[in-house]
């Protein structure tokens, strides 16, 4: 199953879907002539291939306003099968606004000038048409005014779909401007959508087998949580007052995030600010983490102690909100698995400021 930027873009592993350039009106390809996608435009372009959806911000494409003219261009979207689609978000690469001063005249006199400006690039209203399994092409959602004058001013426009669909149609209005794009995201799943078991623990049974999650649960998602692990607690959260009719909501974890399992290999590559803790219960933590970047410190009570408390703090949250058993059995054994525990910070942060933030949040 897919779940969460089905293009890629380098936040996740992509879909094996395509895209290809086209102007409504005409059968042939519409190529971007200002900047050329880097895999080609004559035909369908891969994900993993092209300028659109590689993740990269230096990588453009653009059509000269005169040959959009006012029919704008048309980017479509081949899902290779039914997915449910949540939005679509084109990222612009920024409106260029010249100042042309325009002379104010009494009669055949000039008395002087006023500022006006000129916009060279920018999109006014984006489209986003969907294709159902039934081979209808509907409108799904709309950013914008057609035939408006004044260009869109965010660089990141998201136009929200929220149904099924196997072809997505980007319809792009400039009004005769150019067109500068550095990305296409599509956001949505799978419609194998992936099944949720809550933890019994924290749900009551009503005696014929069914267990029942309390009135208003709590989805938890770390402090540093990727977008796309934030996408699927927002659409679980909807799921389940869809299905159940119970209202939830998403809470991060609180300063610090805690690793009880076991990490990834270069751990903490990239990590700039904030700390960690991590549970290294085979002793191999050490060969696992990015020596180059972080430091890290077992916690020791005659030193230590509100290090002691806040973890001892997330671990509570974390039970509370989730009912692991693992948790509770390290809670309940804590002084066993505290030495078992490192801090985890960059080497550019000392060690007593991390306390002292702790100090001054509690």
């Amino acid at each position: 199953m897919s779940l969460g930027c089905l293009t890629g873009n380098g936040k996740a592993t992509q879909i094996d879907g395509s895209y290809s350039y086209q102007q409504r009106g005409r059968s042939e390809a519409f190529p971007p002539d200002l900047k050329a996608d880097k895999a080609g435009a004559d035909g369908a372009i891969g994900f993993s291939a092209g300028s659109l959806t590689d993740g990269d911000a230096s990588t453009q494409i653009g059509w000269i306003g005169n040959t959009v003219g006012e029919m704008g261009a048309d980017i479509v979207i081949d899902l290779k099968g039914p997915y449910f689609v949540d939005r679509v978000v084109l990222r612009q690469a920024g409106r260029e606004v010249e100042e042309k001063p325009t002379a104010v005249k009494y009669g055949n006199v000039a008395i002087g000038e006023v500022p006006d400006y000129v916009e060279h690039a920018g999109v006014n209203c984006v489209e986003v048409y969907a294709r159902t399994d039934d081979g209808e092409l509907i409108l799904a959602g709309r950013l914008g005014q057609r035939r408006q004058g004044k260009a869109m001013d965010e660089k990141v426009l998201s136009v929200g779909v929220g149904m099924e669909a196997t072809e997505l149609v980007v319809r792009m209005d400039s009004f005769n401007r150019d067109i500068l794009l550095v990305g296409l995201e599509v956001w949505g799943a799978s419609i194998d959508e992936p099944k949720v078991y809550p933890i019994p623990q924290k749900m009551t049974f009503d005696g014929k087998g069914v267990f029942k999650l309390p009135n208003s649960p709590k989805i938890l998602v770390g402090k540093d949580a990727s977008d796309d692990t934030l996408f699927a607690a927002t659409l679980l959260v909807e799921k389940i007052n869809e299905n159940l009719g119970l209202t939830s909501e998403i809470v991060r974890d609180g300063d610090g995030d805690v690793v009880l399992g076991k990490s990834g290999l270069n751990f903490g590559a990239g990590m700039t600010g904030g700390f960690a803790y991590v549970l290294d219960i085979d002793r191999d933590f050490v060969d696992r983490y990015n020596h180059e970047l972080i430091d890290i410190h077992h916690i020791t009570p005659e030193t230590m102690e509100t290090h002691l408390h806040h973890l001892r703090g997330l671990l509570a949250t974390h039970v509370e909100a989730t009912g692991s058993v693992w948790g509770e059995a390290i809670l309940e054994d804590y002084r066993t698995y505290l030495p078992k525990f490192w801090v985890v910070k960059p080497k550019a942060t000392e060690l007593s400021s991390l306390i002292e933030s702790l100090r001054r949040a509690a």
